[in-house]
Protein backbone atom coordinates (compact mmCIF):
# COMPACT_ATOMS: atom_id res chain seq x y z
CA UNK A 1 0.00 0.00 0.00
CA UNK A 2 1.56 3.43 -0.42
CA UNK A 3 1.65 5.72 2.19
CA UNK A 4 0.46 8.73 2.84
CA UNK A 5 3.12 10.88 1.21
CA UNK A 6 2.85 8.85 -1.97
CA UNK A 7 -0.96 9.38 -1.66
CA UNK A 8 -0.88 12.80 -1.73
CA UNK A 9 1.78 12.89 -4.56
CA UNK A 10 -0.81 10.87 -6.29
CA UNK A 11 -3.54 13.40 -5.36
CA UNK A 12 -1.32 16.64 -6.33
CA UNK A 13 -0.13 14.75 -9.66
CA UNK A 14 -3.75 13.54 -10.88
CA UNK A 15 -5.32 17.24 -10.16
CA UNK A 16 -3.03 18.40 -12.67
CA UNK A 17 -1.21 20.68 -10.02
CA UNK A 18 2.81 21.02 -11.55
CA UNK A 19 5.81 20.15 -9.49
CA UNK A 20 6.84 16.96 -7.56
CA UNK A 21 5.35 17.97 -4.12
CA UNK A 22 4.94 18.01 -1.67
CA UNK A 23 8.02 16.98 -0.46
CA UNK A 24 6.68 16.04 3.24
CA UNK A 25 3.17 16.03 4.45
CA UNK A 26 4.12 18.55 7.57
CA UNK A 27 4.77 22.17 7.16
CA UNK A 28 2.72 22.45 3.90
CA UNK A 29 0.92 25.70 3.10
CA UNK A 30 -1.01 26.85 0.35
CA UNK A 31 -2.51 24.36 -1.89
CA UNK A 32 -0.03 21.65 -1.01
CA UNK A 33 -1.59 21.80 2.65
CA UNK A 34 -4.89 21.55 1.44
CA UNK A 35 -4.18 18.34 -0.58
CA UNK A 36 -2.53 16.94 2.33
CA UNK A 37 -5.39 17.54 4.61
CA UNK A 38 -8.10 16.33 1.45
CA UNK A 39 -5.80 13.46 1.39
CA UNK A 40 -6.24 12.42 5.36
CA UNK A 41 -9.81 13.46 5.32
CA UNK A 42 -10.78 10.96 2.38
CA UNK A 43 -8.81 8.07 4.49
CA UNK A 44 -10.70 8.95 7.20
CA UNK A 45 -13.95 9.41 5.43
CA UNK A 46 -13.63 6.12 3.85
CA UNK A 47 -13.29 4.26 7.20
CA UNK A 48 -16.39 5.59 8.36
CA UNK A 49 -18.34 4.76 5.57
CA UNK A 50 -18.84 1.27 6.57
CA UNK A 51 -19.31 -0.27 10.22
CA UNK A 52 -18.17 -3.95 8.78
CA UNK A 53 -15.35 -3.44 6.50
CA UNK A 54 -12.97 -6.67 6.88
CA UNK A 55 -9.80 -4.41 6.89
CA UNK A 56 -11.00 -2.37 10.17
CA UNK A 57 -11.17 -5.97 12.05
CA UNK A 58 -8.60 -8.03 13.99
CA UNK A 59 -8.31 -9.87 17.23
CA UNK A 60 -6.43 -9.28 20.15
CA UNK A 61 -4.79 -11.50 23.10
CA UNK A 62 -3.28 -10.59 26.60
CA UNK A 63 -3.60 -11.53 30.18
CA UNK A 64 -5.55 -10.16 33.10
CA UNK A 65 -4.06 -8.99 36.46
CA UNK A 66 -4.39 -10.35 39.74
CA UNK A 67 -5.65 -6.58 41.17
CA UNK A 68 -7.49 -4.91 38.75
CA UNK A 69 -11.32 -5.24 38.22
CA UNK A 70 -10.99 -1.86 35.28
CA UNK A 71 -8.89 -2.17 32.26
CA UNK A 72 -8.12 0.50 29.92
CA UNK A 73 -6.13 -0.44 26.70
CA UNK A 74 -2.84 0.20 27.69
CA UNK A 75 -3.83 -2.44 30.17
CA UNK A 76 -4.96 -4.95 27.77
CA UNK A 77 -1.89 -4.18 26.08
CA UNK A 78 -3.21 -2.53 22.90
CA UNK A 79 -2.66 0.82 21.68
CA UNK A 80 -5.58 3.33 22.43
CA UNK A 81 -4.94 4.70 18.75
CA UNK A 82 -5.81 1.43 17.68
CA UNK A 83 -8.87 -0.04 19.79
CA UNK A 84 -12.59 1.20 18.60
CA UNK A 85 -14.69 -1.21 19.63
CA UNK A 86 -14.70 -5.12 21.38
CA UNK A 87 -16.98 -7.04 19.90
CA UNK A 88 -19.54 -8.07 23.16
CA UNK A 89 -19.43 -11.82 21.47
CA UNK A 90 -16.06 -12.49 21.17
CA UNK A 91 -14.37 -11.94 24.94
CA UNK A 92 -13.56 -15.13 25.92
CA UNK A 93 -11.62 -16.35 28.85
CA UNK A 94 -9.00 -18.55 30.10
CA UNK A 95 -7.28 -21.66 28.04
CA UNK A 96 -10.87 -23.27 27.89
CA UNK A 97 -11.98 -20.16 26.06
CA UNK A 98 -14.99 -19.22 28.58
CA UNK A 99 -17.31 -16.72 26.93
CA UNK A 100 -17.68 -13.92 29.45
CA UNK A 101 -21.49 -12.48 29.18
CA UNK A 102 -21.33 -8.81 28.05
CA UNK A 103 -24.05 -6.44 30.35
CA UNK A 104 -24.96 -3.19 29.30
CA UNK A 105 -23.20 -0.72 31.84
CA UNK A 106 -26.73 0.96 32.70
CA UNK A 107 -27.91 -1.77 33.75
CA UNK A 108 -25.09 -3.41 35.42
CA UNK A 109 -24.97 0.17 37.19
CA UNK A 110 -27.99 -0.55 38.95
CA UNK A 111 -28.03 -4.03 39.57
CA UNK A 112 -24.60 -4.15 40.85
CA UNK A 113 -24.18 -0.34 42.47
CA UNK A 114 -22.35 -1.07 46.04
CA UNK A 115 -21.72 -4.34 45.71
CA UNK A 116 -17.74 -5.05 46.78
CA UNK A 117 -16.65 -7.48 43.71
CA UNK A 118 -15.33 -11.00 44.76
CA UNK A 119 -11.68 -12.16 43.83
CA UNK A 120 -12.37 -15.31 41.21
CA UNK A 121 -13.32 -15.89 37.57
CA UNK A 122 -14.73 -13.19 35.52
CA UNK A 123 -18.52 -14.45 34.22
CA UNK A 124 -19.62 -10.98 33.34
CA UNK A 125 -18.22 -7.91 31.98
CA UNK A 126 -19.06 -4.36 30.45
CA UNK A 127 -17.63 -1.31 28.85
CA UNK A 128 -18.01 1.67 31.42
CA UNK A 129 -18.39 5.22 30.84
CA UNK A 130 -14.90 5.82 30.78
CA UNK A 131 -14.31 3.47 27.89
CA UNK A 132 -12.68 0.76 30.09
CA UNK A 133 -13.41 -3.11 30.33
CA UNK A 134 -15.20 -3.39 33.64
CA UNK A 135 -15.14 -6.87 35.27
CA UNK A 136 -17.61 -8.44 37.66
CA UNK A 137 -14.60 -9.76 39.62
CA UNK A 138 -11.51 -9.15 40.29
CA UNK A 139 -9.23 -12.12 38.55
CA UNK A 140 -7.72 -14.69 41.32
CA UNK A 141 -5.21 -15.43 38.50
CA UNK A 142 -3.77 -14.14 35.27
CA UNK A 143 -6.48 -15.43 32.97
CA UNK A 144 -5.63 -15.22 29.56
CA UNK A 145 -7.67 -13.63 27.25
CA UNK A 146 -8.90 -12.97 23.43
CA UNK A 147 -11.06 -10.52 21.73
CA UNK A 148 -11.94 -9.77 18.35
CA UNK A 149 -12.50 -5.70 17.75
CA UNK A 150 -13.09 -2.77 15.11
CA UNK A 151 -10.39 -0.63 14.91
CA UNK A 152 -10.00 3.12 15.42
CA UNK A 153 -10.36 5.72 12.61
CA UNK A 154 -6.77 5.91 11.25
CA UNK A 155 -5.58 9.33 11.50
CA UNK A 156 -3.11 9.68 8.68
CA UNK A 157 0.00 12.01 10.30
CA UNK A 158 3.41 10.85 9.54
CA UNK A 159 5.21 10.62 5.93
CA UNK A 160 5.36 6.79 5.97
CA UNK A 161 1.92 6.18 7.97
CA UNK A 162 0.60 3.25 5.58
CA UNK A 163 -3.59 3.19 5.29
CA UNK A 164 -4.96 -0.48 6.56
CA UNK A 165 -7.37 -0.98 3.63
CA UNK A 166 -5.34 -3.25 0.43
CA UNK A 167 -2.95 -1.51 -1.54
CA UNK A 168 -5.57 -2.84 -4.98
CA UNK A 169 -7.89 -0.21 -3.46
CA UNK A 170 -5.71 3.05 -3.04
CA UNK A 171 -7.48 5.22 -5.65
CA UNK A 172 -10.65 5.13 -3.63
CA UNK A 173 -8.88 7.46 -1.05
CA UNK A 174 -6.75 9.64 -4.30
CA UNK A 175 -9.90 10.04 -6.06
CA UNK A 176 -12.04 11.25 -3.17
CA UNK A 177 -9.33 13.30 -1.81
CA UNK A 178 -9.20 14.84 -5.41
CA UNK A 179 -12.74 15.65 -5.50
CA UNK A 180 -12.42 17.69 -2.50
CA UNK A 181 -9.90 19.48 -4.46
CA UNK A 182 -12.17 19.86 -7.50
CA UNK A 183 -15.24 20.90 -5.48
CA UNK A 184 -13.08 23.81 -3.47
CA UNK A 185 -12.38 25.16 -6.96
CA UNK A 186 -15.75 24.74 -8.24
CA UNK A 187 -14.14 22.25 -11.44
CA UNK A 188 -17.13 20.48 -12.19
CA UNK A 189 -15.82 18.06 -15.16
CA UNK A 190 -13.16 17.34 -13.19
CA UNK A 191 -14.87 16.71 -9.83
CA UNK A 192 -17.20 14.36 -12.04
CA UNK A 193 -14.42 12.44 -13.21
CA UNK A 194 -13.08 11.72 -9.71
CA UNK A 195 -16.28 10.83 -8.45
CA UNK A 196 -16.86 8.17 -11.60
CA UNK A 197 -13.73 6.76 -10.02
CA UNK A 198 -14.11 6.98 -6.91
CA UNK A 199 -17.85 4.84 -7.05
CA UNK A 200 -15.85 2.40 -9.36
CA UNK A 201 -13.16 1.82 -6.66
CA UNK A 202 -15.69 1.84 -3.61
CA UNK A 203 -17.78 -0.58 -5.18
CA UNK A 204 -15.08 -2.90 -5.50
CA UNK A 205 -13.52 -2.38 -2.55
CA UNK A 206 -17.11 -3.24 -0.71
CA UNK A 207 -17.21 -6.60 -2.90
CA UNK A 208 -13.92 -7.38 -1.40
CA UNK A 209 -13.69 -5.83 2.21
CA UNK A 210 -17.22 -6.06 3.26
CA UNK A 211 -19.30 -9.11 4.81
CA UNK A 212 -20.85 -11.69 2.27
CA UNK A 213 -23.53 -12.27 4.88
CA UNK A 214 -25.04 -9.23 7.02
CA UNK A 215 -25.01 -9.07 10.40
CA UNK A 216 -26.95 -7.19 12.92
CA UNK A 217 -25.40 -4.03 13.54
CA UNK A 218 -25.48 -4.71 17.21
CA UNK A 219 -22.69 -6.89 16.75
CA UNK A 220 -20.35 -4.22 17.86
CA UNK A 221 -21.10 -2.40 20.39
CA UNK A 222 -19.96 1.22 21.26
CA UNK A 223 -17.09 1.11 23.64
CA UNK A 224 -15.82 4.85 23.20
Amino acid sequence: MSDFLALCKAVRRDCGISGDGPAAVTNQTGTLKKIVDWTSEAWVNIQRSRRDWRFMAASHAGSLSTSKQEYNASDLAIATAVLGEIDHESFYLGTDELPLQYHDYLDWRKERYGITPKTTKPQRWTINLAGNVLLDSIPDQAYTFTFDYRKASQILAANTDTPYMPADYKDAIISLAGQYYADYNEMAALSNKFGIRHTNTMTDLENDQSPTVTFPSSRFGRSR
